[in-house]
């Protein structure tokens, strides 16, 4: 599936690369998933998205020394390890995770991205595992 860069995430990520500002932990993010109705949209904020709740779900905070970046003529794309999230039962509300996002440390959402199947979890121990990707290219290498 393809990532959505949220507007607020692209202006967070110009200040810091051309102004030097950053947020209040630049080294820390953090992997959440959305329950949205519909799909989020460039000019969503965080507010926007409806994270989900209940069933045992936590945010998983991703520090910045856990992301790989290519150096040379590989696609330029950062990616995380796998993150497990892992369920005690149903979530509320709106029970099926549709994708994720991922919020910088001082909740600005950066960059969305839908799951190709949503996921209903149902059981306690029922897990859904997620690799966060972040591909600033089309995919043509260098």
């Amino acid at each position: 599936m393809a990532i959505l860069l949220h507007d607020f995430g692209a202006v967070r990520i110009l200040l810091s690369y051309f102004r030097n500002s950053q947020p209040s932990n630049p080294r820390t993010y953090y992997l959440c998933l959305y329950t949205n109705p519909t799909p989020p949209v460039d000019t969503d904020n965080a507010t926007n998205m409806r994270e989900a709740y209940g069933g045992g779900y936590a945010r998983i905070v991703l520090p910045c020394n856990t992301w790989q970046v290519p150096d040379g003529n590989e696609i330029p794309e950062a990616q995380n390890i796998e993150r497990l999230f892992t369920f005690s039962g149903p979530l509320q509300d709106y029970p099926t995770i549709k994708g994720y996002y991922v919020l910088d440390a001082d909740g600005e959402l950066i960059y969305s991205e839908p799951e190709a199947v949503p996921y209903t979890p149902v059981n306690n121990g029922d897990t859904l595992a997620i690799t966060p990707a972040f591909m600033l290219s089309k995919g043509t290498p260098a």
